[in-house]
């Protein structure tokens, strides 16, 4: 049997505005996310004799920015995806299949106008193997030459994942399919890695990380002396022919959106308060505390619209955790949060996401009806099955969406005329989960913080934002 190689090398969406841009150098004082890495997967069984195989590999790039204006770009914007992915089958028995993946993504918003910007890569490799073999296992082996996520300082998400998926069917009909890997991430420099498999796979790749990879400030990379990863999967088969269907999936993605004032575009869910004393949100002066009563969701019907009525969201609640003010500027107020979660009527939490950084800013309250803006760049659970309004929001956040999710909350306080955060207020809040987006005619430029504000920000989103150990969803992947 010849050896058999198919290679997929794909850059698209590589935009830069400037002259000898330095992303490091930028990356300082300005949003910034980056992921790299060089992974090798073999698979081997031994005491094997092949007998056919059959091998494809794809991949796919992402690069999108979005803008508060259509006004020429003051300073340099970049945002950018390479993908590769190879996979070989090479002719000495007992390899079955190698996967090859080389990625970069890097996205950083350099000025005043863009609203957010993003780069992602997906790299498939897939193998159908038929072998006669008297082993009882297959071996994974997970190689790096390069790993690297990075974010900088505020506002940033940095996202790579890699599975194996193995389905095993024996000559006497059994069958199982099993998925090996894991995922990670750095938001605000506050990392998390999950890892896929049996307690024994998912144990070795936590060794495996613990041992080779650091966490570096802001930044997850891989040690100089870095070794190989092997773990053994058990066969179906001891003695005998076994068809193997080996599917390798690599991702990664960059994500930044610094908290500023945005319009607010497409579907919606949350609160309208039908008086002044439904649906509160709670300064306390003394602690710099902005908290919020539980907020039914009263947004989803109405009497031109029933096509949500019988979700189970429509009903249920939006709950927001606490946030600090962190500092004021400019006439704005910047505060760190932890996340918002929604809760069908039945008590079941369907939607979790991330919301480290809010802006309070009044600039777009005349029109828009909101104060407070909060991107929304990392989603930890969202059940689709069970809810089509979320199934339907979930299919609008695809890599090559033009749309942020982000949380809009509208307030008037009683006291309009001086400084609001002076003392205690209640008031009634205005709050929903939707899209930021280029309004339809183009506005005044909001300005960006600078960057002593966006570090602060990031200071504080490390001790606010909290680990969470289990996640059923990481990032809503989702390819059109």
């Amino acid at each position: 049997m010849n050896t058999h190689r198919i290679i997929i090398f794909q850059l698209t969406g590589l935009f830069i505005v400037a002259s000898s841009l330095s992303l490091n150098a930028q990356a300082t004082s300005i949003p910034f996310a980056e992921t790299s890495s060089d992974l090798v997967i073999t698979v081997s069984i031994p005491d094997s004799v092949p007998l056919y195989s059959l091998a494809n590999a794809s991949s796919e790039t992402y690069t999108r920015a979005v803008s508060t204006s259509t006004g020429q770009q003051t300073s340099p914007t970049m945002h950018s995806a390479i993908a590769s992915a190879m996979v070989q089958i090479p002719n000495d028995g007992e390899t079955t299949a190698t996967f090859h993946n080389t990625f970069h993504t890097a996205s950083g918003a350099f000025s005043a106008e863009p609203l957010f910007s993003k780069g992602a890569a997906i790299g498939h490799g897939s193998v159908v193997n038929l072998t006669n073999t008297t082993s009882s296992f297959l071996n994974l082996n997970w190689d790096f030459t390069k790993f690297n996520l990075k974010t900088e300082p505020v506002s940033a998400f940095a996202y790579i994942s890699d599975t194996i998926n193995i389905t095993q069917l024996s000559a006497s009909g059994l069958r199982t399919t099993s998925s090996y890997g894991f995922f990670t991430f750095v938001e605000n420099g506050k990392h998390t890695t999950e890892f896929l498999g049996d307690f024994n796979v998912a144990d070795s790749l936590r060794n495996w990380f613990d041992d080779n990879i650091m966490h570096f400030q802001n930044q997850l990379m891989l040690k100089e002396d870095a070794q190989a990863l092997n773990v053994d999967i058990p066969l179906l088969t001891h003695n005998g022919l076994v068809v193997l269907g080996i599917d390798n999936t690599h991702t990664e993605i960059s994500y930044e959106a610094p908290p500023a004032a945005a319009y607010q575009v497409e579907d919606k869910i949350g609160h309208f308060a039908p008086d002044s004393k439904s649906g509160q949100v709670h300064w306390d002066a003394d602690r710099k505390i902005l908290s919020f009563d539980d907020l039914s969701i009263n947004t989803l019907t109405n009497e031109f619209n029933q096509h949500y009525e019988n979700d189970p969201l429509n009903g249920g609640m939006l709950e927001i955790d606490p946030l600090q003010l962190i500092t004021s500027y400019d006439g704005r107020e910047y505060f760190a949060g932890k996340e918002l979660r929604l809760v069908d009527k039945n008590g079941n939490v369907l939607y979790r996401a991330s919301l480290p950084n809010l802006v309070f800013d009044d600039r777009l309250f005349e029109s828009q009806g909101f104060n407070m803006f909060a991107p929304i760049l990392n989603i930890l659970e969202a059940d689709e099955n069970n809810s089509n309004w979320l199934r339907d929001y979930l299919s609008k956040t695809g890599l090559d969406s033009l749309l942020l999710p982000e949380l809009f909350i509208g307030f008037d306080p009683v006291d309009n005329a001086g400084n609001i955060w002076k003392h205690n207020f209640n008031a009634a809040a205005k709050t929903i989960l939707s899209f930021g987006g280029a309004p339809l005619t183009a506005p005044t430029a909001v300005p960006l913080p600078n960057s002593f504000i966006l570090f602060a920000l990031g200071l504080a989103g490390l001790s606010i934002i909290g680990q969470s150990r289990k996640r059923k969803f990481s990032y809503s992947v989702s390819i059109s």
